[in-house]
């Protein structure tokens, strides 16, 4: 077995062995972000990895990013101040991170 060396990582034997690469972490780097785990609407700068790239750009990207748009707008529209009313809950797997459940607080 010989150690092989992927985007500057080192991992012990050959790519006969498992090596998973996570979409999960992508826009999570603290070299690139400052507090790259909180959520922040006004960071600048951002290149998101949401939608793919290149030839495997998801063809749905500017349909969601309208819907997206609408439903934040609407969101705001009623309220400036929401909050977390629960624990948010994830899709299972490595996969696809996804909320499933994300209930809110709307102040009236």
């Amino acid at each position: 077995m010989t150690d092989t060396s992927v985007f500057r990582l080192s991992h012990p034997g050959s790519f006969a062995d498992s090596l998973t690469a996570h979409r999960c972490a992508a826009n999570h780097d603290e070299r690139r972000y400052d507090a790259a785990d909180t959520l922040d609407v006004r960071r600048r700068d951002v290149k998101p990895l949401s939608f793919g790239g290149g030839t495997h750009y998801c063809i749905g990207a500017a349909l969601a990013r309208i819907e997206a748009k609408a439903a934040f707008e609407r969101l705001v529209s009623r309220t400036r101040e929401l909050a977390l009313a629960e624990r948010p809950e994830w899709r299972p797997g490595i996969n696809l991170r996804a909320l499933t459940r994300l209930p809110i607080a709307i102040a009236s």
